[in-house]
């Protein structure tokens, strides 16, 4: 399951050079089997990449970092339904919040 929202927004700083930041909303999910049971993931997210970009004739290279925010997310097996960014209701399967990337 995918579910994305995008807003781009593209700059140019001069000849040669851009910044491309964008703001996505995503839902996420699928299931985790293990061999005794399954887990179903749902994750909800904000993610802000930034992009960095150089042209050269008819090259472009972009990189840039990447920054995510987990708005809500679940876990569900055995139609019990955890929390998957709190340890205390998720036992051992926990997801951070926040995560810090690179985009290339």
């Amino acid at each position: 399951m995918l579910f994305m929202w995008a807003l781009f927004i593209k700059k140019k700083i001069s000849k040669f050079f851009a910044l491309q930041p964008a703001l996505i909303f995503s839902i996420r999910g699928g299931k985790i089997r293990n061999v005794d049971s399954s887990v179903n993931v749902s994750l909800m997210n904000i993610e802000m990449p930034v992009n960095f970009f150089y042209f050269y004739k008819r090259i472009m290279i972009g990189a840039g970092p990447n920054f995510t925010y987990g708005i809500k997310g679940k876990l569900k097996s055995n139609e019990i339904e955890r929390n998957a960014y709190n340890a205390d209701e998720s036992l051992e399967r926990t997801v951070k919040r926040f995560e810090l990337g690179a985009i290339f």
